[in-house]
C-alpha cells in the first residue's frame, strides 16, 4: 500500500510527510548505492556528438536544397565529387555577372548576412581593407577563365570581424558555363 501511495503521489510530496526515522528506514530504497553519478565528461562527449550530428544534417538539407535549386539549370557537374571534396560552413551560389543568386542558410551563421540581404549583391560587399588585392586579382581572373579553383580571403562579417575564408569555387554548367557555386569555410 505504502509502495502503490509513493506512486501516486510525487516522491517529493512523500518524502516531505514522512518523519526522520521513516526516511532512515526507506533511504536505501530512494538513495541505492548501486547509482553512479554520470561524470560531466560523458555529457560533454554526448553534447559534442550531438553537436555534430545537427551540423552533418544542416549540411545534409543545404545540400539537397542547393541541388533541388540547380535543377532548374540542368547542370552536368558531378555535385557528389564536388561535396565530398570539401567541408563547408556556407554555399554562395552567383552567376557570371558574380551577382549572388542564392546562398545556404550557413551564409548567415558564418556572416551575420541574412539570405535576402546577400542576393543581388557580388561577394564584394563581404570584403574590407584587410582583403588581399593580390587574392581579389587571382579570383577575378579564375572567375573570367571560367576555371575551378581554391583561394583563401580575409572577409568581413556583418558586424565588421574580419575572418580568414577558405573558398572552393566551382563553374556550374550545362551546354555553357552559367553559374559559379562556392564553397565557403572560415579558418582559423
Amino acid at each position: 500500500m505504502k509502495n502503490n501511495l509513493t506512486n501516486m503521489m510525487g516522491l517529493d510530496f512523500y518524502l516531505s510527510s514522512i518523519s526522520v526515522k521513516k526516511y532512515k528506514e526507506v533511504k536505501e530504497q530512494i538513495e541505492p548505492s548501486s547509482i553512479k553519478t554520470t561524470p560531466l565528461l560523458s555529457w560533454d562527449i554526448f553534447s559534442e556528438s550531438a553537436s555534430e550530428q545537427i551540423i552533418k544534417i544542416r549540411k545534409e538539407r543545404e545540400y539537397q536544397s542547393f541541388l533541388a535549386f540547380t535543377e532548374k539549370y540542368s547542370f552536368q557537374n558531378n555535385f557528389n565529387e564536388i561535396f565530398s571534396a570539401h567541408d563547408f560552413e556556407a554555399l554562395v551560389m552567383t552567376n557570371l555577372e558574380k551577382q549572388i543568386v542564392w546562398v545556404s542558410k550557413g551564409f548567415k551563421e558564418m556572416t551575420g548576412y541574412h539570405q535576402k540581404f546577400a542576393t543581388t549583391q557580388t561577394p564584394a560587399f563581404l570584403q574590407g581593407k584587410k582583403t588581399s588585392a593580390a587574392a581579389k586579382s587571382r579570383i577575378r581572373k579564375r572567375i573570367l577563365a571560367r576555371q575551378a579553383f581554391s583561394e583563401t580571403v580575409i572577409n568581413y562579417k556583418k558586424d565588421n570581424t574580419p575572418y580568414t575564408c577558405e573558398i572552393h569555387v566551382y563553374p556550374l554548367f550545362n551546354e555553357t558555363t552559367t553559374h559559379f557555386l562556392a564553397l565557403e569555410k572560415q579558418i582559423a
